[in-house]
């Protein structure tokens, strides 16, 4: 009974082995590169711009749509409790 026990937690951990060693390697293979060597599907933005320059717009558009986003959850926040407030 012990042995087959054993069997079986060496049985599993074979397949967890196996497993892991698939998803290491299938993940090696889906790792984007970083920075693309080509750009695709510009469409705002000139064929010719250059990599880093496009990079760095677009690290701007990012700030830019997480300030504007915080900005629009506190007027929201603001206008609910005014609305409470003015109902009272």
């Amino acid at each position: 009974m012990i042995k087959s026990e054993i069997n079986k937690i060496q049985t599993w951990r074979k397949v967890l082995a196996f497993f892991l060693l698939i998803l290491l390697f299938g993940a090696a293979n889906v790792c984007a590169q970083f920075p693309p060597k080509e750009l695709k599907n510009l469409k705002v933005f000139p064929k010719e711009i250059a990599i880093n320059e496009l990079i760095e717009n677009m690290k701007g558009f990012t700030g830019r749509l997480v300030f504007v986003a915080s900005i629009a959850l506190w007027v929201k926040k603001d206008a609910t409790f005014a609305i409470r407030f003015s109902c009272r």
